[in-house]
Formats: C-alpha cells, sequence, structure tokens
C-alpha cells in the first residue's frame, strides 16, 4: 500500500498508478481501486505506523478490541456440541450452529458477537467441519 502511495506521490496521477500496478485490471473495477488507493493515500500516517509497529505483513489492521470472537473454550464448546448431535444421528444446520454460537457467547458476555456468515464459513474451516445435508443416494 506504501509503496501505491509513494508512487501516486511521485507521478501525480491516479491512472498512471493503476495502471503501473494493476496493469491487468479490468475497465469495471477501475474505480473501485482508484477509490481504494485514494483512501491509503487519505491514511498514509496511519498505514505508515502500522509498518514501523511491525504490522505491515497484516492484511487489515483493527484497532485493538474492535474484533469480537470467542475464545477456544467457547469453540471448543460448540465443537463438542456439533459432535454429540452427530453422534446422535442428528444433522447440524447453518442456523443450528449459528443459534448455538450466540448462545455461548451470551453466557460467556462476549459483547457485540454476531455469529455472522462469515465467522460461520471460518469456524467450519477452523474445525474442518461440512453441514451437509445427506441426501437419497448418500444416506
Amino acid at each position: 500500500k506504501l509503496a501505491v502511495i509513494n508512487y501516486l506521490a511521485v507521478v501525480r496521477k491516479i491512472r498512471a498508478t493503476i495502471e503501473h500496478f494493476y496493469p491487468n485490471l479490468a475497465a469495471t473495477a477501475y474505480n473501485s481501486k482508484r477509490t481504494t488507493i485514494l483512501r491509503w493515500a487519505r491514511n498514509r500516517n496511519k498505514l505508515e505506523a502500522a509498518a514501523a509497529a511491525g504490522k505491515g505483513e497484516h492484511k487489515k489492521v483493527r484497532n485493538r478490541g474492535v474484533a469480537t470472537i470467542l475464545s477456544a473454550e467457547n469453540e471448543a464448546e460448540i465443537t463438542q456440541w456439533v459432535d454429540e448431535l452427530r453422534g446422535d444421528g442428528i444433522p447440524v444446520s447453518t442456523q443450528m450452529l449459528t443459534d448455538k454460537a450466540l448462545d455461548v457467547a451470551e453466557e460467556a458476555e462476549v459483547k457485540d458477537f454476531k455469529a455472522s456468515d462469515k465467522w460461520v464459513a471460518g469456524f467450519k474451516r477452523r474445525h474442518l467441519f461440512s453441514l451437509r445435508c445427506p441426501t437419497r443416494q448418500s444416506q
């Protein structure tokens, strides 16, 4: 990001900057990339501070406390619950998983936890779960 905005500061042309760093960018994505680069330029100080603090490799730099996640113990509780239901032959839907996560978060007093679709996808990836409905062929 810093390389892009440094180049922009030198050439002072957004089109030349985009063509230099994103030569195969589709025409439909031009305005989106332009907006993104201009936002980076406005936040130059924040980007430089993040790079100086050793966070230069992070994809997203958030303020502390912004991300709300469940602890490993809370996720283990949900994992155990899923395993128990599956052991009893009960299929677990995404909605069931979301509801259980919200219950666990409430019990653990985790504020502002939403159990979003992205959280569910990450949870399934972290614990190697696949929530599929059985079909007639595979039953």
